[in-house]
């Protein structure tokens, strides 16, 4: 189902990126972008009847120029960019044209304007899975956030009852926390911080009680990390 609406819904989308080389001119970027349409799928979108759908799947509804590296370092510079949280991928226009990024992975790294995203392994609900997360703060300890986003099929009008457009509902985003080279993990305890910051030989234990540190909170996990890497 939900590759059938990538199809469906990428066309209510739009997005833009930049391409390798040396020159600072933008167009030229994106022109050697597109000549790697066929390789690495590019999909071409179009604009629906927006009318059809509420929400939307991106986490900015506004493009921003952006910088895509490759696994294999090349980069892409100054490139209008949204990230597609539903489908996972970035995605990036020519004046009135706009391509879907469909090869998992091509973006190991996305900056958008002040944020940087990586593709990356981490760890969910002890399963591992592959995805961009949003790095929040860095150092020798690492924290990420990811985002979420549903969509609710359209119904059909029914007997005194209106249909009712397909939806995008934006979940609360999730924190993961990583140590040296090791996967990112879901954030779920004041337990497993303190295990994680055994691992760099720190005791956590008083700095969480005497700041009253709540997980759920993503400013106090915030204080955690700095706390952490400045205290290595």
């Amino acid at each position: 189902m939900k590759l059938l609406l990538r199809i469906v819904i990428s066309a209510f989308l739009l997005a833009g990126l930049s391409v390798l080389g040396y020159s600072q001119d933008p167009s030229v970027h994106i022109k050697k972008l597109l000549m790697l349409v066929d390789d690495v799928r590019f999909t071409k979108v179009i604009n629906p009847d927006s009318t059809l759908i509420e929400g939307t799947p991106f986490l900015d509804k506004e493009y921003i120029n952006g910088t895509i590296t490759t696994p294999g370092g090349e980069e892409y510079i100054e490139i209008p960019l949204r990230y597609n949280v539903y489908n996972d991928n970035f995605e990036f226009r020519r004046e009135d044209k706009a391509y879907s990024l469909e090869a998992e992975g091509f973006a190991g790294r996305a900056t958008l304007g002040s944020r940087i995203f990586l593709y990356m392994s981490y760890s969910y609900k002890n399963r591992v899975r592959d995805g961009y997360l949003e790095l929040v703060s860095g150092g020798v300890f690492n924290l990420y956030k990811r985002y979420r986003t549903t969509y609710d099929l359209p119904k059909e009008p029914q007997p005194y009852t209106e249909a009712i457009p397909g939806k995008f509902k934006s979940l609360t985003p999730f924190l993961l926390i990583s140590y040296g080279d090791k996967k990112p993990e879901t954030i779920q305890s004041e337990k497993q911080l303190i295990e994680i910051s055994r691992l760099a030989g720190i005791n956590i234990k008083p700095f969480l009680k005497e700041n009253k540190i709540k997980v759920r909170r993503e400013e106090d996990v915030i204080k955690v990390v700095e706390y952490l890497n400045a205290n290595l």
